[in-house]
């Protein structure tokens, strides 16, 4: 199993509940349903406000590296990372179990 873990945070500039960043990560949250690739898909806010913390986070799996690779090159996907390059920077973590 693949992990996929990306973490979030909104650009300077961009409020908490700005309609954008609302529109991009509905649109995260629908990627699940739109990619058969998926085997596990969670997509949250951040609640903790430690000056460490994230603003949010993706938690995903897949059976493959290859399946991971064909899931990054998806159309919907490449959609949702152009929504979300107007709101947000992101850091990911990629690793095999």
């Amino acid at each position: 199993m693949i992990k996929h873990i990306v973490l979030f945070d909104r650009i300077d500039g961009v409020a908490k509940g700005d309609p954008r960043v609302e529109r991009a990560f509905a649109e995260l949250r629908a990627l699940e349903a739109q990619i058969p690739l998926v085997r596990q898909w969670e997509v949250g806010e951040n609640f903790s406000d430690r000056p460490i913390a994230t603003d949010f986070g993706l938690y995903s799996g897949f059976d493959s590296t290859a399946d991971l690779a064909a899931y990054i090159e998806d159309p919907a996907h490449r959609e949702v990372v152009a929504l979300l390059k107007e709101v947000c920077t992101w850091k990911v973590c990629d690793y095999e179990m």
